[in-house]
């Protein structure tokens, strides 16, 4: 894996899911950055892709109380990268979204709370061809 290939994006408004995607990325050998709305991580996206360090991924939880959410952070992310691996997140799994993740534009679905080899699996497996 190339040095972006392991630099993950997590979009979550709750304190303690990013602090914990943050260690459980971490003991995963992958680097991390948060955003707590959609706007924020946009524009971490672009600067990224800017400075030639793209995410190899972004896990976006759905429901985001303040700011842009979820939904909309994914839409304007893959049409600046259309390539872009994007993992949604929620834990209300009967979500539309989290069923049918690929008719949203996701690559994969995690419910939350995370668990330390599912995220792997996930992420290696999306990580690996970056």
């Amino acid at each position: 894996m190339t040095q972006s290939s392991k630099r993950i994006l997590v979009l979550d408004d709750e304190d303690l899911i990013r602090k914990m995607a943050r260690d459980m990325l971490s003991a995963l050998g992958y680097e991390s950055d948060v955003a707590v709305e959609g706007g924020e991580a946009v524009a971490m996206y672009r600067d990224a892709m800017e400075q030639g360090s793209p995410y190899c991924a972004v896990i976006v939880d759905l429901t985001i109380c303040e700011g842009m959410g979820g939904l909309e952070a994914a839409r304007i992310i893959r049409e600046m990268d259309s390539e872009a691996r994007l993992v949604v997140s929620s834990g209300f799994s009967e979500q539309p979204a989290m069923c049918h993740f690929k008719d949203y534009g996701f690559v994969a679905s995690m419910p939350k709370p995370y668990r330390l080899l599912e995220l792997k699996d996930i992420l290696d497996s999306i990580c690996e061809s970056a």
